[in-house]
């Protein structure tokens, strides 16, 4: 059995929100300071990054074009008013919020891509704070801060997974709904009640990674 230490334990909270709050500055730093348009020569003396390169990526755009026009009340089309199936339609639908929001405050879709950066910093926080409840429930010991602190580092230190996040596309959606169908065991998930619960994430599963919409 680990004996914990109270004033370590508080040490391992205070940095595991200490790092939370740096990664979402980090983030809404380089959001609002990413530049417009596109690169014009190979080198620049830009510090920032342009909206137009990562990590938002080619099918990332292609799917916030969706988002986009869904928005404006166009349903899952691309340019031109073209049907498309070529998205996966909760992570579409879920974007066309914060498209919503930048429409009516009168902004660009540059402005809408810099929304998208924050949104999905959050969504990562919040994956965040689930693994650490999986680590927690497939522990038969835990030291709760210690692990509350890995699970920061793991998650918000991890390149490929901001990648997978802020891409624009539906993978931390579905890295979400993954984890919250792994949560552990739990008496109240395991009842006919809870079975009913557990099929809506699981629904929301499949519309997130389906690559189809109703068009």
């Amino acid at each position: 059995m680990v004996i914990s230490n109270k004033a370590a334990d508080r040490k391992y909270y205070v940095a595991g929100w200490l790092m939370i709050l740096f990664f979402l500055c980090y983030t809404v730093i380089l959001a609002l300071c990413s530049m417009e348009g596109a690169p014009k020569t190979r080198t620049g003396n830009s510090f920032f990054p342009y909206l137009s390169d990562k990590p938002l990526t080619e099918d990332g755009y292609y799917l916030l074009t969706v988002a986009w026009r869904i928005a404006e009340g166009k349903g899952f089309t691309y340019n031109r008013d073209i049907k498309t199936t070529g998205v996966q339609p909760l992570a579409a639908l879920v974007y066309s919020i914060p498209a919503l929001l930048v429409q009516n405050l009168g902004g660009s879709k540059y402005d809408f891509a810099r929304a998208v950066l924050i949104l999905s910093a959050l969504l990562q926080v919040l994956f965040t704070f689930l693994v650490y409840k999986l680590a927690l429930a497939i522990s038969n010991d835990p030291v709760k801060p210690l692990y509350f602190l890995i699970s920061v580092c793991v998650v918000l230190l991890n390149f490929k997974v901001i990648l997978n996040f802020a891409n624009g596309l539906e993978t931390g959606l579905y890295l979400i709904l993954l984890s919250l169908q792994d949560s552990g065991p739990n008496a109240f998930l395991e009842s006919q009640t809870g079975s009913l619960f557990l099929f809506f994430p699981q629904t929301l599963l499949v519309v997130a990674r389906d690559p189809h919409s109703p068009a």
